[in-house]
């Protein structure tokens, strides 16, 4: 889990140091996030390892399929309340 990503330049290269730093780079990861800007979206997009959701589109095929998940806090907590009810 994570606090927040922030890519607000919206460059592919911003992001994959971010994930770099996590320990994250080359290995299929799904990335939920509680709100899906345009910045993140355009940066995630030419990142053929990542698949990035919001709490209401992820699926349990991504789930299964990546290697690693990783949350926004904002985002565990929606996926956490919708799995209680």
């Amino acid at each position: 889990m994570i606090e927040a990503l922030d890519v607000a330049d919206g460059k592919t290269k911003s992001l994959v140091a971010q994930l770099g730093a996590l320990g994250l780079k080359g290995e299929p990861t799904l990335l939920v996030v509680h709100e899906l800007d345009g910045h993140l979206a355009r940066a995630s997009r030419n990142v053929p390892w990542l698949i990035v959701e919001t709490p209401a589109h992820v699926s349990v095929y991504q789930l299964l399929r990546a290697r690693r998940v990783v949350c926004d806090r904002a985002a565990l907590q929606a996926l956490e309340q919708a799995l209680a009810g």
